[in-house]
C-alpha cells in the first residue's frame, strides 16, 4: 500500500509541474510588458487615462506613448475615428 501511494506522488509532481508551467505561461500572454515587446504602444491622455477611441481626441491633443522601451510625448494631428467594429 505505501509503495503504491509513493508510486502514485511521483506521478502527481510532474503533472502538477506541467499545470504550473501551462498557469505561468497565462500569466505572462496578459503581462502589458509582453505586449508592448512584440510592438504595440500605450496611448494616454494628459491626465493618465488610456486612450480606447480615437473618436475621443481632438485635433492638438497631447499624448504619451509608452513603449517596451521608453515613452514619447506627442501631439495628434488629425483624428480618424472607427467605424464601430472591433
Amino acid at each position: 500500500m505505501q509503495a503504491a501511494l509513493a508510486q502514485a506522488g511521483r506521478r502527481l509532481t510532474p503533472a502538477r509541474q506541467a499545470a504550473l508551467q501551462a498557469l505561468s505561461g497565462q500569466l505572462r500572454a496578459l503581462d502589458p510588458q509582453q505586449t508592448l515587446a512584440r510592438g504595440y504602444a500605450i496611448a494616454r491622455d494628459p491626465d493618465g487615462r488610456i486612450v480606447r477611441d480615437a473618436g475621443t481626441l481632438e485635433r492638438g491633443a497631447r499624448l504619451s506613448l509608452r513603449f517596451a522601451q521608453g515613452e514619447a510625448q506627442v501631439d495628434v494631428r488629425e483624428v480618424t475615428p472607427g467605424d464601430g467594429a472591433t
